[in-house]
């Protein structure tokens, strides 16, 4: 412990000594801005060193479109005296460590460390390109100051002399600040005219803005024409028409509706998809028959779980189709089984109960009205041109355009596919989906940054030099991107299949709003219906509410046969399943026991992952840079 006490304080009382600071007691600027729009520079900068510096440093920011000359760099001491370009190893000597970065020794490694040292130097050099050509005006916003330094600048003067052919600014333009911290600029923004003849050589001629603005706006009126023509059709095949609410549904509705099919065909009809729901409701409508009898049993010492216990009641030959096959795979040969059992029948090879009645249901389903009318979703032949069109005009614009349009291009580009191939995924995911329609907004989110991406650099044109074909080509091929996206969202279904889901959804928004109610309109014999909507678990809360004072005390409870699945609607009352069904409710013991079996068992399987991210910044005047020492 002494010892740490020892290093902390020896670390606090060593490092003052080697700390260094650096500031400017002035930076006074004289430019001159000649005919041809070229900026001429001289910045005489006071720097004082305090610490082991080797000398200063100026960083350069140079634009798209711009050049920087660098005529000389000299040492004030007396008079002026050059400095030499070459070896930085000695006093005196400059050089570029990189296109844009000057560096000048001011001290050796061996030499004492600066004390509040004070040495002027002076920078010649000239800009070509800080003047931009827009919409017949010459644009200056250049930084005189450079933001990127770590001291303060006590005193800065600024003189900028303008060429008489320039008209909009009175020349000279004189700037004083005082204590200007770390990132403050001095920006001077002008707007010019010229009214010499022919055209300044040292001037960059940009895109009109009111094209750049065109094209935004051209771009947004075609996105919004492709949501509004997906909202159209898709609202013609009443995808978005309102359910029935659920104080509308009544006894006929659901007879019609829901209790002419069996649970199990419900369950798939809803949600496309054949999954453990409809294999739990398979399983209660065979109990509800008497093809099979159940009870739940707790099991485990440590770790306890509900155990679905079931004992087969019929030959599996006198079963028709899909329920032969599914007893078949749970049965193994015996006359009972239990999910404890089924797991370890099949911990090796895995198992799907659902995949035993998936083509027995798809057979039952294809017999309501409409349900294999299938229209085409979109003209995917057109799409792909369209596609193949607008990568060719991106490719286009990168190769022939500027410096700056192969990088955008290409990064949109890339962007883009990658974006494409998520959205488009999670569209067609959710192409299906008739209501909770915030899903959409999982593809619309995919897309967002492309916007962003392609906005951003629209609106960036004129600041990134950008051939006009750059920004029309990022907008087209988000167009694309986007009209693959929402035609991949659309709906492979007819209206009468939607019609006939819609329905079913009505149906179950209306069992989900009953079992929030201490007297529910609802019947016993449903239970398998409640299973097929996956609404086991709201059965079992609505019977640790309001059914447990009735019910009777069942670790083994048993569900056994009733008056038949689909809309008995001779029962007066709701017990949460009927008799010993009501039992199991205590425990959330049948509904919590058939998904756990109707989930199968899964084989051994890994998956891994990864990502990264990247960022970029920009900025918007010319000049600046940063400055200090090294």
């Amino acid at each position: 412990m002494r010892y740490k006490l020892f290093v902390v304080l020896l670390a606090l009382g060593v490092s003052p000594a080697f700390a260094k600071s650096l500031s400017w007691r002035s930076l006074d600027v004289t430019a001159n801005l000649d005919r041809d729009g070229r900026l001429h520079v001289v910045e005489k900068q006071a720097i004082v060193f305090d610490g082991d510096w080797n000398g200063g440093e100026r960083v350069f920011r140079v634009g798209a479109g711009q050049s920087l000359q660098f005529e000389s760099i000299a040492r004030v001491d007396g008079g002026e005296r050059p400095l030499s370009s070459g070896d930085l190893a000695q006093v005196d000597h400059y050089s570029f460590t990189s296109p844009t970065v000057l560096r000048w020794r001011s001290r050796l490694p061996d030499d004492p460390p600066f004390v509040n040292k004070e040495i002027t130097y002076i920078l010649r050099y000239t800009l070509n390109g800080v003047l931009r050509q827009t919409d017949g005006a010459y644009l200056l916003s250049h930084d005189f100051a450079f933001p990127d330094r770590s001291g303060v600048i006590q005193h800065f003067s600024l003189r900028l002399d303008i060429d008489p052919v320039w008209r909009g600014a009175q020349s000279p333009v004189v700037i004083q600040r005082e204590n200007l911290v770390p990132g403050k600029s001095v920006v001077v923004p002008l707007t010019l005219q010229f009214s010499g003849a022919g055209a300044p050589a040292g001037a960059v001629r940009t895109l009109s803005r009111k094209a750049i603005y065109g094209v935004l706006v051209l771009f947004l009126f075609a996105v919004a024409f492709l949501l509004f023509d997906f909202v159209s059709h898709e609202s013609a095949k009443g995808r978005f028409d309102r359910l029935v609410p659920p104080d509308a549904v009544d006894d006929a509705f659901l007879q019609q509706n829901v209790f002419a099919f069996t649970p199990e065909l419900v369950g798939a009809a809803v949600d496309n998809k054949t999954a453990g729901p409809e294999v739990a409701a398979v399983l209660a409508r065979m109990t509800q028959e008497g093809k099979l009898s159940s009870s739940v049993e707790q099991r485990g010492t440590l770790f306890k779980h509900k155990v679905l216990c079931l004992n087969l009641q019929k030959d599996a030959d006198d079963l028709p189709s899909y329920e032969a096959k599914l007893v078949r795979a749970l049965f193994f040969g015996a006359k009972n089984t239990d999910t404890d059992r089924i797991r370890k029948h099949y911990q090796s090879s895995g198992f799907n109960p659902a995949l035993m009645i998936e083509s027995g249901i798809a057979q039952e389903l294809k017999q309501i009205k409409g349900w294999e009318k299938q229209p085409q979703r979109a003209n995917w032949k057109q799409n792909w041109i369209f596609f193949s069109a607008a990568l060719l005009l991106l490719i286009l614009a990168g190769a022939f355009g500027s410096n700056n349009d192969a990088p955008v291009t290409i990064f949109v580009g890339v962007a883009g596919a990658i974006l494409l191939g998520c959205a488009a995924a999670a569209a067609n995911l959710n192409s299906s989906v008739v209501t909770n329609f915030i899903r959409f907004a999982i593809p619309a989110a995919f897309l967002a940054p492309l916007y962003w991406l392609v906005i951003g650099y629209t609106l960036g044109a004129v600041r990134l030099l950008l051939h006009l074909t750059t920004p029309i080509a990022i907008c087209l091929w988000t167009v694309a991107i986007t009209k693959l996206v929402l035609d991949a969202l659309r709906t492979k279904e007819g209206p009468e299949r939607i019609a006939f889901r819609k329905r079913l959804y009505a149906a179950r928004n209306y069992f989900i709003h009953e079992l929030h109610s201490p007297k529910p309109r609802l019947r016993d014999e449903w239970y398998p219906y409640f299973l097929a909507f996956g609404l086991g678990q709201y059965v079992d809360q609505w019977f640790g509410s309001y059914g447990a004072a009735g019910s009777q005390p069942a670790m083994a409870s048993s569900f056994g046969s009733s008056t038949g699945s689909g809309g008995g609607l001779s029962s007066p009352s709701f017990t949460g399943g009927g008799g010993a069904f009501g039992g199991a409710g205590a425990t959330g013991g049948w509904a919590i026991a058939a998904a756990a079996m109707a989930a199968g068992v899964s084989a051994p399987s890994s998956s891994s992952s990864g990502g990264s991210s990247s960022s970029s910044s920009s900025s918007s005047s010319s000049g600046g840079g940063g400055g200090g020492g090294w």
